[in-house]
């Protein structure tokens, strides 16, 4: 669409190891990534399974394909079945961020902080900008699109809903979902039992860029979240699903008590900040916690990031208790995350 060409892709090319290819060169070649190369098997796993080689491999070995003696590796007792890919059939790709630097597409997300930091500020600034397309605070583009909260914190009526609308959000692409039993009841999401609910509302708004859980440790049913095997088997598929709808999933969390290093901080398992491959943390700088909230200077911190590397910022927010709005600052903040864990010092600095 918009082209002076018909075409959106060409075959007939051949990789370093003899397979044939297909090159997708338009961003109108629907299901497909533009500048990629494709391998037939990719190129069936994109059209007849959303991109998931694994659903792709195992259909085609039941249509009788591929070697059924020596690659057959089912579990006859448990009815499971090991699909082995090569490297060489699959596509690479850049990292895609969100927000340059610090919030991933495709990938789990953290942000954690102490009770009273402004962690719904933050997230409601970030949805804020989703929503409207507007750069972020340091000059990053934003991919516009929707976002969706679900939240067990706050209201969406007397809290979220203003909060994004004082943050100049479009509400018509901020959403959030209710689960429901037959009877009409509201029933918790849980993560393990519903995350095929959450792809169908996914697949029902297809521009869906971010997801938020607040707290993400509301949402994991009978889980422990203390325990590493517990916290990591129920965001597993969360972040399969991130990967499969392109979404960034930004889980928040919150500190638990007393000082420690900045990767240990989030409260529960290690497990939620060994998942998400960002966090960042956010709080009071400790030499401005005797200021008025106004004056408060708040620091949007990187805890960790395997994907990339960005400096923090600043924040405040000002006007009435729960009316207040967050402003960003655009300079940034080049201090480690572990400062948020230390002592106030005698004289606050100018």
């Amino acid at each position: 669409p918009g082209g002076e060409s018909e075409w959106s892709c060409k075959t007939g090319l051949t990789s370093t190891n003899g397979r044939d290819l297909m090159h997708v060169f338009s961003t109108g070649c629907e299901h497909f990534a533009a500048d990629h190369n494709y391998s037939k098997f990719a190129a069936y796993a994109v059209i007849a399974h959303d991109g998931d080689h694994r659903a792709a491999a195992a259909e085609l070995r039941d249509l009788g394909y591929g070697d059924q003696e020596s690659g057959d590796l089912a579990d006859e007792a448990t009815d499971l079945r090991a699909v082995v890919t090569s490297f060489a059939d699959i596509t690479f790709r850049e990292v895609v961020w969100l927000w340059d630097q610090r919030l991933a597409c495709g990938y789990i997300n953290n942000l954690s902080g102490d009770a009273g930091c402004g962690k719904s500020y933050i997230f409601c600034s970030i949805a804020a900008h989703v929503s409207t397309g507007l750069e972020f605070p340091d000059g990053s583009p934003c991919r516009k699109g929707d976002v969706i909260i679900i939240s067990d914190e706050d209201g969406y009526e007397d809290s979220l809903g203003p909060r994004l609308k004082r943050q100049g959000a479009n509400l018509n692409r901020c959403h959030f979902f209710d689960v429901r039993n037959e009877q009409g009841e509201d029933v918790q999401f849980d993560a393990q039992k519903h995350v095929a609910l959450l792809q169908r509302v996914l697949e029902a708004h297809p521009a869906t860029r971010l997801l938020i859980f607040d707290p993400i440790s509301a949402y994991l049913g009978q889980a422990d979240s203390n325990s590493n095997s517990d916290v990591r088997r129920i965001l597993g598929p969360l972040g399969k699903l991130a990967m499969q709808r392109g979404v960034a999933i930004l889980g928040v969390n919150h500190f638990r008590k007393g000082e420690g290093r900045a990767v240990s901080r989030t409260l529960g398992s290690v497990g939620f900040t060994a998942k998400a491959r960002v966090e960042w943390q956010a709080g009071i700088h400790p030499d401005y916690e005797g200021e008025p909230d106004a004056d408060k200077l708040r620091l949007f911190l990187q805890g960790k990031n395997n994907l990339g590397s960005a400096t923090g910022l600043s924040y405040q927010i000002r006007g009435a208790k729960n009316k207040g709005v967050l402003r960003w600052d655009s300079e940034p903040v080049r201090e480690s995350a572990q400062i948020l864990g230390r002592k106030p010092q005698k004289e606050r600095p100018g």
